[in-house]
């Protein structure tokens, strides 16, 4: 769930597998200058048969990591797109217990055939840390977009992603859909 006013979003993103091993609930303000965008992830992980307060940031006990991102959404002729995130809180080394500043940097390039936005990607981490044990590419893929207008003031927005990290060789699809006002 997203809310927009002017240049600040503020998103509230969840996720839980059927399984239930996997559980996540991202709070995700951001802010919009030009063509950058500077965002604050908070992500809430809780491990399965554990004592789990969603209000703990510090201990054995937080379930908490932070990232600082910032994008640049290139125009023109070239509209490449660039994203760079570093952890800055939760993401330890499990040796050390010191922190990985984990970093994730990624690049995509949009362009629109008819009334599908399509978006290819390509995403790597420069050092050992919470995404791969060394410099590794560890996202490519494709994103497609589109809206079916609903009435004069309501759209209806779908997302596929197909997605691939290198890294694990894993793959991953992803949809979604949801209602928009015009």
């Amino acid at each position: 769930v997203t809310f927009i006013n002017n240049n600040m979003s503020f998103s509230v993103w969840a996720a839980q597998t059927f399984n239930n091993s996997y559980a996540e609930i991202d709070i995700i303000p951001a802010y919009s200058f030009g063509n950058f965008t500077t965002t604050i992830y908070d992500y809430y992980n809780p491990v399965p048969g554990a004592d789990n307060n969603y209000f703990s940031f510090s201990g054995e006990n937080n379930r908490h990591s932070g990232e600082i991102a910032i994008g640049y959404n290139g125009q023109g002729i070239v509209p490449l797109k660039v994203m760079t995130g570093t952890f800055m809180y939760g993401d330890k080394n499990p040796e050390t217990k010191k922190a990985f500043y984990s970093t994730y940097i990624e690049m995509a390039y949009p362009f629109a055939v008819k009334m599908v936005d399509i978006e290819l990607h390509a995403g790597f981490t420069p050092a050992k840390g919470y995404y791969a044990e060394s410099f590794s590419f560890v996202n490519t893929g494709v994103v497609l977009k589109t809206d079916v207008k609903l009435s004069s003031y309501l759209k209806m927005p779908f997302m596929f992603s197909g997605l691939y990290n290198p890294d694990t060789s894993k793959a991953f699809f992803i949809f979604g859909i949801g209602i928009s006002k015009i």
